[in-house]
């Protein structure tokens, strides 16, 4: 994970997403990868691949209460951002 925001911190966003990407496959629990990943996405413009990453994560019943709350709350972000709601 530290490697992964090193390379956000020092604008290797392909770098990073790949990174994530990869974590994921190995551990799809991971909720601070998913709102990483999500908030790179949305920071290069894939708004779409975004939201598709926090409706995942969203999905997963291994979510706390806080958890659900901020995923619901970036994906809310996101579909604003779009002009869905």
């Amino acid at each position: 994970m530290s490697q992964g925001l090193t390379f956000c911190w020092s604008n290797q966003q392909d770098k990073a997403v790949d990174l994530f990407l990869d974590m994921l496959k190995e551990d799809t629990g991971t909720v601070e990868a998913h709102l990483t990943l999500g908030n790179l996405f949305r920071s290069r413009g894939e708004v779409d691949r975004a939201i598709r990453i926090h409706q995942t994560l969203m999905e997963s019943a291994s979510l706390t209460y806080e958890q659900r709350l901020l995923a619901v709350q970036q994906l809310g972000a996101r579909l604003y951002g779009r002009r869905f709601i």
